[in-house]
C-alpha cells in the first residue's frame, strides 16, 4: 500500500496501470470537481428547469463524495474515528459543491 496517496503499490511494473478505468483518477478533488460541473451543464441542457437550481451541483457533489469514500477512505475502527472520516468527507463534498458552482472567496 503506498502511504502517500492510499492506493495499492502495483506489483509488476511491465503491466501498465488502467488510467481512464481506474476509479483513482477519478476521485482526485481537480477531476471530480469538473465532472461534477460537466454533469451539471449536460443537465442543464437536457432538463433546463434545473439550470437555476443550486441543489443539483450540491448534490452531484455529495454523492461525489460518498463515492469517494466509499472507495477510498482508511476505515476507522472506533466511533470516534469513523465520525471524523465522514465529517472530512462532508467538507471535502462541500468544497466540491463550491467548485462546481464557481464560489472563489467566501467574503461577505
Amino acid at each position: 500500500m503506498n502511504a502517500w496517496f492510499n492506493i495499492p503499490a502495483q506489483k509488476d511494473q511491465d503491466t501498465p496501470a488502467p488510467v481512464f478505468t481506474s476509479g483513482q483518477a477519478v476521485m482526485t478533488f481537480p477531476v471530480a470537481s469538473a465532472l461534477i460541473s460537466v454533469v451539471w451543464q449536460v443537465l442543464r441542457k437536457v432538463f433546463p428547469s434545473w439550470g437555476s437550481e443550486l441543489y443539483v451541483p450540491f448534490t452531484l457533489a455529495l454523492l461525489a463524495g460518498a463515492a469517494i469514500y466509499f472507495q477510498s477512505a482508511p476505515k476507522a475502527t472506533t466511533s470516534g474515528g469513523k465520525v471524523a472520516e465522514l465529517f472530512f468527507s462532508l467538507l471535502n463534498s462541500i468544497a466540491l459543491a463550491a467548485a462546481a458552482l464557481g464560489i472563489k472567496d467566501v467574503s461577505t
